[in-house]
């Protein structure tokens, strides 16, 4: 696939957690969030790449040998507000790298593609190649006939960044609003909160390998709902993009 030299990418990253996390050791996030960088610009989709840290930690140093390569990576960190996220959750900490990012440089650019740190997707290049045609692509963790479980894949989707900095900023209040509720879900209803309409289409299943943030397990575990994503690739019933009307 040529390269898109308007391509931007936002790695999420927590490597210093000072909070109870699973999986909190430093070197071992730090090891697995350095991979899932290199996999990414090897990949030669980005022209920039923003690794945005919320535990503070500076991930510059660490990067020094990629920083030759074709893309340009950006580090910043900040230090979240542990006790909300200890008491919101870890994807309330999510929401606040958001909209860090959406601050700090929303003026730079029109869309982001999103990547949870600590992950690799396997196939990211045939995703871009559907997601490339739209203004946002999402994911979903179920077909779109099983409307109890509305949730959006938030380890990788694709956004405008004006939408990006709503979206963060409805999901936190609704993680404040509904303690314990997953970010998936709270991303989906706010994306829902404007008047979409929503394309379903036919993509490649997101074959994700790494370590949860959430849970400490690794991605193979899950066998559901990845295992449903890919047997229903074939159908337009598990990704969409939102056209706002």
């Amino acid at each position: 696939m040529p390269r898109n030299k308007m391509n931007t990418c936002l790695i999420t990253s927590a490597v210093s957690p000072n909070i109870d996390m699973p999986n909190s050791r430093k070197s071992e996030r730090l090891a697995q969030t350095i991979d899932a960088i290199a996999k990414i610009q090897h990949t030669n989709l980005f022209e920039r790449i923003f690794c945005i840290d919320g535990t503070d930690f500076d991930l510059t140093p660490h990067l020094q040998n990629l920083s030759s390569r074709n893309s340009q990576i950006i580090c910043r960190a900040f230090r979240q507000d542990a006790a909300s996220v200890q008491r919101f959750g870890y994807g309330y900490g999510e929401t606040e790298i958001y909209q860090y990012f959406c601050a700090n440089f929303s003026g730079s650019f029109t869309n982001v593609y999103k990547i949870s740190g600590r992950y690799n997707l396997k196939n990211l290049p045939e995703i871009i190649q559907i997601a490339r045609r739209y203004r946002n692509f999402y994911f979903t963790y179920y077909p779109r006939f099983i409307q109890y479980r509305r949730y959006i894949h938030t380890a990788f989707f694709k956004t405008e960044v004006k939408d990006l900095e709503a979206y963060s900023r409805r999901a936190s209040l609704y993680l404040i609003a509904n303690k314990g509720r997953p970010l998936e879900e709270a991303m989906y209803e706010a994306i829902q909160e404007d008047p979409v309409k929503m394309h379903w289409l036919i993509a490649p299943a997101p074959q994700y390998e790494g370590i949860s943030g959430n849970s400490g397990r690794n991605l193979s575990d899950f066998r559901l709902p990845y295992s449903l994503t890919r047997k229903l690739s074939f159908l337009p019933c598990m990704a969409f993009s939102a056209e706002k009307v």
